[in-house]
């Protein structure tokens, strides 16, 4: 045989034998295979599960810090708060709840308001709701609290500079806020007043808003100064409660 049959022949005897020579570290063994997989892959996959975890739960966090809600054990939302007038909205929770629903209205389903616009729980108000369509209650104080802190509490921790009103007096005057807007009153003389520390001149400010377009509204009246037996105080009262 010549040198080049067998070159020839060996090159033939490689091939056929599966590679053995020629391919140990191009196709690993199963063997390979499962020490590669659970020294190398395994672990590695599960550091960048454990990354992404860490990453979507501080992102979590912060936007939960920077909107003000958290939720408790039991899953159910609530507020951290904003300083308004020098107190912690926080404070003010379960009561600004009961006293706001109780003078706002409650409905689980969507409806129409009087201005022909899809409204839901306390006063929320969206133009994607489809009219006739239920929510949780969960649901609805989750969108109060968050209109009560876009709505509410935020324009006017901007514009109340006042830093010792009682809790009563801002409990009182976020209610009014979320009926009339935070635009209305930011520029009222109501706030004016509460800034120069004439709280009580400021309260007797509430009869006055119980207008729509010109005419005087009795359900407002109720609210902002009559009252009504089994409800809560109007907002004249609570306002100046907070005096006493």
């Amino acid at each position: 045989m010549s040198k080049l049959e067998h070159i020839a022949s060996t090159k033939a005897a490689l091939t056929v034998s599966g590679g053995s020579m020629a391919w140990p570290f191009l196709v690993p063994s199963p063997d390979q295979y499962a020490s590669f997989l659970n020294l190398i892959v395994v672990p590695t996959i599960g550091a960048l599960i454990a990354v992404v975890t860490f990453l979507i739960k501080w992102r979590q966090f912060w936007r939960g810090r920077a909107s003000g809600f958290h939720k408790d054990e039991s899953g159910a939302v609530g507020k951290r708060g904003l300083i308004v007038g020098g107190v912690l909205t926080a404070a003010l929770a379960s009561g600004q709840w009961a006293y706001t629903s109780a003078w706002e209205g409650y409905e689980n389903c969507v409806y129409l308001d009087s201005g022909g616009y899809p409204t839901v729980g306390v006063g929320h108000m969206d133009p994607s709701l489809e009219l006739g369509a239920c929510y949780s209650d969960a649901q609805i104080e989750a969108w109060f609290w968050q209109d009560m802190e876009w709505k509410v509490d935020r324009p006017l921790s901007r514009c109340i500079s006042h830093q010792s009103l009682p809790e009563n007096t801002v409990m009182a005057v976020r209610d009014w806020t979320f009926n009339v807007g935070a635009g209305a009153a930011c520029g009222s003389t109501l706030v004016r007043l509460l800034n120069a520390g004439k709280v009580k001149e400021a309260c007797e400010e509430l009869p006055r808003w119980v207008f729509v377009k010109g005419f005087i509204v009795r359900g407002l009246e109720n609210r902002r100064w009559r009252g009504l037996p089994g409800m809560p105080p109007s907002n004249r009262a609570l306002c100046l409660s907070g005096l006493v």
